[in-house]
């Protein structure tokens, strides 16, 4: 099957949409199907948040087709861009089925949208993320994307919170909508690596939406009860420049803050594999209130238990799993559940084998059957 694959999100950009976006086209691959990419230019940063570019490895098993945009562009221009670029090289060849990697705060659904019913393909849009819309831009926005959901020959889902949303606020057809989680390849859990069981990680975008306002007082806050605890962030974002000035400053945290910046993925993960806990997130809002993190899917598949603020996506991923702690987004419980962790060896062990036990439904050699058998059949019976 010839796919031509349409997102905004792919390296030498960082971070968790990159990360699953990338998952996503190596099962599509490695079902044999004929993969084309459609992404932003190398220098292109989409996301608006100014993330540094990663070395990474040319893809060999797929094709990418590279999109300039225009310097200063607006988010509805996007779709126009891409899909100019699009129809030329849909001109040239025929593809069976278009997969739009769809942000509902992006446009980019219309543009797989308009190109699927001109070359009558298949269409298929793939939703990283929802949330309630509160300003009047965000409501416009979803309003206007639900079109090409209703049109789309499948839509997948990465949980059951966000299926249910999307059949409760009408936005596609129940019959329409199949749930595809995110999911890993090739991270194994290597039990010879030894623990300090002070070491805790945070892998992705510091921002403010991810509660990055509370580290600094959670981190002292674990220190009044474990002096020699080390945070490690491999990442990159608006935050991060502020945690630089405040840990450069304050005395009381030198070594037990430390920061890597943008890694490549291989590099990232074989730092994160020595760590004792793994951080989702500190704080919730709107955007993130349906995600299921691919940070969290990479821990369990390593062996490291978890600790997160409530969320609807990661609570559903702790009712799947029982592999980590949810808490409160106070810094007392965030600290206390981390102290926890780290000094309870009966209950840190459960965590780690109950991730790896329940880690397969997150593991795209699982996952790949029922995506193939929707992409072959046009769903799944």
């Amino acid at each position: 099957m010839k796919v031509l694959d349409i997102t905004l999100f792919y390296p030498p950009q960082a971070g968790g949409a990159v990360t699953t976006t990338m998952e996503f086209i190596k099962a599509l691959v490695a079902l044999g199907h004929e993969v084309h990419v459609l992404a932003p230019a190398e220098g292109e940063n989409i996301d608006s948040l100014k993330l540094k570019k990663i070395n990474y490895k040319k893809p060999l098993d797929h094709t990418v087709h590279r999109v300039k945009l225009p310097r200063k562009y607006k988010k509805w221009t996007v779709s126009f861009v891409y899909f100019f670029y699009a129809y030329k090289y849909l001109k040239k060849t025929k593809f069976d089925a278009i997969l739009a990697h769809f942000h509902f705060n992006t446009s980019i659904g219309w543009t797989a949208f308009l190109l699927s019913k001109l070359f009558k393909c298949k269409l298929y849009v793939r939703i990283h993320d929802l949330y309630e819309p509160i300003t009047w831009k965000q409501k416009l926005f979803y309003s206007v994307n639900r079109i090409p959901l209703k049109y789309s020959t499948k839509i997948l889902t990465i949980n059951q919170v966000s299926k249910d949303f999307l059949i409760a606020k009408n936005y596609a057809p129940i019959t329409s909508i199949e749930v595809i989680p995110n999911g890993v390849s090739g991270i194994e859990y290597n039990k010879d690596i030894m623990k300090s069981k002070n070491k805790v990680c945070f892998l992705g975008t510091i921002s403010a939406n991810r509660g990055f306002n509370l580290l600094i007082p959670v981190v002292k806050e674990i220190k009044k009860k474990l002096d020699n605890i080390e945070v490690h962030l491999i990442g990159e974002g608006p935050g991060i420049e502020a945690i630089k000035e405040i840990i450069q400053k304050d005395i009381e945290l030198n070594g037990n803050i430390f920061i890597y910046g943008a890694l490549e993925r291989e590099h990232a993960l074989n730092i994160v594999a020595e760590m004792d806990v793994c951080l989702g997130l500190l704080g919730r809002d709107n955007s993130n209130e349906y995600q299921l993190l691919i940070k969290l899917i990479e821990s369990i598949h390593l062996g490291i238990p978890w600790v997160s603020v409530s969320t609807k996506g990661v609570n559903e991923f702790h009712g799947q799993t029982d592999s980590g702690l949810i808490v409160p987004e106070k810094v007392e419980h965030i600290a206390d559940a981390i102290v926890k962790l780290l000094n309870d060896e009966q209950l840190y062990q459960n965590k780690v084998e109950n991730g790896i036990r329940n880690r397969n439904q997150f593991n795209w050699n699982e996952i790949s059957l029922k995506l193939d058998a929707l992409l072959q059949n046009g769903g799944i019976s």
